[in-house]
């Protein structure tokens, strides 16, 4: 809805949504501790003196906190498991049937949108910015804006991240889309709905101007879908939110394994005590670990007997005679650090890693192709990651089309005609040497052809991942071979497929030096089918010319089509 001035001011004066907002910002501060990689304390935002309060709730001696702070790990051992995750969960941008198409007045504004999204990196802002912050800052929106000045043919729009900590007030309406953002900057409170962007004073309140943006809806939408029930929209539950108090578990623990790790390099000394040779600036002397103050009745515990007293890796301890066992009152001697303690730690905390990255990923950490593990296992593993896959998928393709769509509405207005974005969900999930090992094993079964080809043209999608160029070329060149499905072992060596099989690379570049161009854009306005003809008229010269044959097409047949009695007589 389109709110009046008065209302804006009035939000602005008292806002309705501020304790949501605030919750929300204590959620991000909360992700970004463990997704975002610092080198200091300083870098780990406010949610680390929560993380200090927890941690000196458990450890309540001051010298063993002081411990843990010293074996504490800096980047924080939970930030490796979010960004390990993130590896294998930025596979949601190269499924196979990833589909995107734009439609406008004009195929030349068509071009014109591709050229912009390219030359802005909004094309790309789904996996350059938006999967980030989902996982550091999941409770932030996606603002579109405008340059207060048009030096373009077109306008530019350009999108502003506001995390929740920064929005003043916001609104949704029924359906579940912003309809009102008021954040603070420099030069005021700035307020948008679904008419205007308008600025505030920041301390008088009062209206400063306004411009329509002729949307009908507020450009303006938070980067994730999933939010909670209570939070009127406006607190997500981000892909880390479910995990963060394990994850400060895991932070915590793996600090006193790092400790407990210690005593091992660092052993202890038992040593037999010796009489305290303290004496106070008064003149006392230190009596069983105490001195007097002054002439009064009060003592208080001596510093030198007090700083034996702390228990660490490479502390000596003291041992009164009468304690020491019978012949080793004079000798020095280690005590043996008990491995129990470590083992136990180092167990529970590669388990809790294992299942964090699992329950981010629907992936085990551990290869399962080495481990005892059934088909059933394998497959419903695979079923597991492809879920965690397809609903990053939709919280991605959601935040992309309203940026895109929204883009392209500032840009063109009514110009601007639909924009249909499919995430898609064939994703990437074998690795290459898995895939080429099933079409060996097809090919050995003995499988047709066409599923050999499938195969084949599935290994490619992986090899350039979502590359419009490289796939292009890729398709061309497969074309191009003569008898893709089978090895050179299979065809005559005198026939020129098999030349051209061989050394296809080397004669694709040399026609595309000869040509001046490569071959995806050579024959741009012809046929397909001429395209491929006359580069394979040209491919079968060079391989002729290489065997030292005569190239004419006049010459005994040397340039006779591809195909021709090439593959062996196998009895």
């Amino acid at each position: 809805m389109a709110y009046s001035q008065d209302a804006i001011r009035e939000r602005i004066k008292q806002p309705k949504n501020q304790a949501i907002l605030k919750v929300a910002a204590a959620d991000n501060a909360w992700c970004r501790f463990h997704a975002r990689n610092a080198t200091r304390i300083g870098d780990l935002g406010s949610h680390f003196f929560r993380f200090r309060d927890k941690v000196h709730s458990i450890i309540t001696v001051p010298k063993k906190q002081d411990t843990f702070w010293k074996v504490f790990d800096i980047p924080l051992v939970s930030t490796n498991i979010i960004q390990d995750a993130a590896d294998e969960l930025n596979r949601v941008f190269t499924a196979n049937d990833r589909y995107e198409e734009f439609q406008f007045a004009t195929p030349e504004l068509a071009q014109d949108f591709r050229e912009f999204l390219h030359k802005s990196k909004l094309g790309s802002i789904d996996s350059d910015r938006v999967f980030n912050l989902a996982l550091e800052q999941p409770t932030t929106f996606a603002v579109l804006d405008l340059p207060a000045e048009q030096t373009t043919l077109f306008p530019e729009p350009f999108v502003t991240f506001v995390e929740a900590d920064q929005v003043h007030d916001a609104q949704k309406d029924t359906t579940g889309n912003v309809d009102l953002i008021i954040y603070k900057t420099d030069s005021g409170f700035v307020a948008i709905d679904d008419a205007f962007y308008r600025i505030f004073d920041k301390d008088t309140f009062e209206f400063k101007s306004e411009v329509p943006h002729f949307l009908g809806f507020c450009p303006a939408c938070l980067i994730w879908n999933d939010v909670l029930s209570d939070s009127n929209g406006l607190r997500t539950l981000g892909p880390v939110i479910p995990l963060v108090s394990r994850l400060d578990r895991y932070a915590m623990q793996r600090a006193f394994e790092h400790d407990v790790d210690l005593y091992a390099a660092f052993p202890s000394m038992q040593v037999p005590e010796e009489s305290c040779n303290y004496v106070s600036s008064e003149g006392h002397r230190c009596n069983g670990g105490f001195f007097r103050i002054g002439t009064s009745n009060e003592y208080k515990p001596c510093p030198e007997c007090e700083s034996k007293k702390h228990r660490g890796p490479g502390t000596t301890y003291f041992i009164k005679p009468a304690m020491m066992k019978e012949g080793i009152t004079k000798v020095a001697s280690f005590i043996e650090a008990s491995t129990a303690p470590l083992e136990y730690y180092t167990k529970k905390n590669d388990e809790l890693e294992k299942r964090l990255y699992e329950m981010l990923t629907g992936k085990k950490k551990q290869d399962t192709r080495k481990d005892a593990v059934n088909e059933d296992q394998i497959r419903d593993e695979f079923e597991a990651r492809k879920s965690k896959l397809n609903y990053w998928a939709e919280n991605m393709q959601a935040v992309r089309t309203f940026i895109i769509s929204t883009a392209a509405k500032l840009r063109y207005g009514n110009a601007f005609v639909s924009y249909v974005f499919k995430n898609g969900n064939q994703y990437h999930l074998e690795t290459l040497t898995d895939m080429l090992d099933e079409f060996d094993r097809m090919k050995a079964t003995g499988l047709p052809v066409y599923l050999l080809d499938e195969q084949l043209k599935k290994i490619e999608a992986l090899i350039v991942r979502n590359n419009d160029t490289q796939e292009k070329r890729l398709a061309i060149m497969r074309l191009l071979e003569p008898y893709r499905n089978l090895s050179l072992s299979l065809l005559d060596p005198t026939s020129v497929e098999y030349k051209i099989k061989a050394d296809l690379p080397q004669l694709i570049e040399q026609f595309e030096l000869d040509n001046n161009t490569t071959i995806e854009e050579f024959g741009a306005k012809a046929t397909l089918s001429k395209k491929l003809s006359s580069i394979q008229t040209q491919l079968i010269r060079y391989a002729n010319q290489r065997s030292g044959l005569n190239a004419s097409p006049n010459g005994d047949g040397q340039n006779k089509p591809i195909g021709s009695q090439a593959v062996r007589q196998v009895a």
